[in-house]
């Protein structure tokens, strides 16, 4: 969503881009300062409640996430 906000300018060409969407609804899943990963989420009526959904299903994880970075 935030590269999709500052990136309005050419957002139309980078979906003629194959493989790419660029949509809101998808979050990087970061531990202990390392990119692990992203989740993403679409369906909603809306790009802000999937972003609201992944992010409330990263804090359900997150001391999990905590735990496996220790390790």
């Amino acid at each position: 969503g935030v590269f999709r906000k500052n990136r309005e300018d050419i957002r139309q060409e980078l979906n003629h881009i194959g493989g790419i969407i660029v949509m809101e609804g998808g979050l990087p899943v970061i531990s202990g300062g390392t990119l692990l990963g992203a989740i993403g989420v679409s369906g909603a009526p809306g790009g802000d409640k999937d972003a609201s959904c992944a992010e409330a299903a990263l804090k359900t994880v997150e001391d999990r996430l905590v735990f496996a970075s220790d390790e």
